[in-house]
């Protein structure tokens, strides 16, 4: 082998223009330049960065080893498929294509937002998992079969002082519903349409309307279709008003009068008040009552039901 001294080396000749050192090819001393240095490094070889870590002519880096490394990849650098696997917790690095991985040592700010797949969920604690909820435009807050909640806060200091509101489900049936801790106040819930109907019942029954006249009365959605209260059961207890109350408004005035058509009183059918032009013909319980639209005289404005059949016996009235 070539001496590979400075002196040895010199007696070559001095190096010139684009030659950076001389090395030791066994027989003889080479100079070797800029662009032959260029050449080994991403022609055919590898570059050794460290023991078993590897830079090679597919640009491949491989790091290898238990102690720590960096990587800084300058402007328009990328890291192909599989450039980091990390088993454990990664502290202040960002592990990637790993399911095992977890982020920790501070918040992770994605400015470009960020991508889930489309069976991917977010998870915390293994009890709270937001997710698409199998079709387009549906986020869902679901966990097996475990009832979930979700609260919307109009204050918080802590979790001993707050107020908000929450949408819970509690034995098979949902609430809604304000609550408050501490020095938080109990707040009202509005449910307001944005000048549109507001519609109750599994099939819009009840809607209460802005365009009512006046605005905001509770109105049948269907005309004629549904009651308030039921007889003998989950009846309101007490009418209050002060206006008058109409009924049968759209109901032009039977002759004879008609079953059914009047103020009812008590569990005994066709006990009221009825009306009718001419004298009374229908079937009602004795007692009912007949008001006679077209009577002229004291003995045929009002007549009562003698025999729980069609008997009306007229009522004197004064002049």
């Amino acid at each position: 082998m070539a001496s590979s001294t400075l002196a040895a080396l010199t007696a070559s000749g001095a190096l010139t223009g684009t030659e950076l050192f001389y090395s030791d090819n066994g027989s003889a001393d080479v100079k070797v330049t800029a662009s032959q240095l260029k050449t080994f490094i991403v022609g055919s070889g590898s570059v050794s960065v460290a023991l078993g870590k590897t830079l090679t002519v597919a640009n491949t880096l491989t790091l290898a080893g238990t102690d720590g490394a960096t990587l800084n990849v300058g402007a328009g650098g990328t890291l192909g498929t599989a450039a980091f696997v990390n088993t454990g917790t990664s502290g202040g690095t960002v592990p990637l294509l790993n399911v095992g991985n977890t982020w920790s040592g501070g918040t992770q700010v994605f400015n470009a937002g960020a991508s889930l797949g489309i069976a991917q969920t977010l998870d915390w604690n293994g009890d709270t998992i937001l997710v698409r909820d199998g079709v387009a435009n549906t986020l869902a807050l679901r966990n097996g079969t475990n009832p979930q909640n979700f609260n919307a806060y109009n204050s918080y200091t802590n979790a001993s002082n707050n107020e908000g509101f929450q949408i819970s489900w509690f034995s098979n049936a949902l609430f809604l519903n304000t609550f408050k801790s501490g020095t938080g106040s109990g707040r009202p819930i509005h449910i307001q349409p944005a000048n549109s109907d507001l519609f109750l019942g599994t099939a819009d029954y009840w809607k209460i309307s802005p365009s009512s006249s006046p605005a905001g009365n509770l109105l049948a959605v269907t005309d004629n279709s549904v009651d308030i209260g039921s007889n003998g059961a989950n009846r309101p207890r007490n009418y209050f008003g002060s206006g008058t109350m109409s009924i049968l408004g759209s109901t032009a005035i039977p002759a004879g009068g008609a079953a059914g058509s009047g103020y009812m009183f008590s569990s005994t059918s066709n006990y009221g008040i009825f009306f009718g032009s001419g004298a009374p013909t229908l079937s009602a319980a004795k007692g009912s009552l007949y008001l006679r639209s077209d009577g002229t005289t004291t003995n045929d404005r009002a007549y009562i039901n003698t025999n729980g059949s069609t008997t009306w016996t007229a009522l004197t009235t004064a002049a």
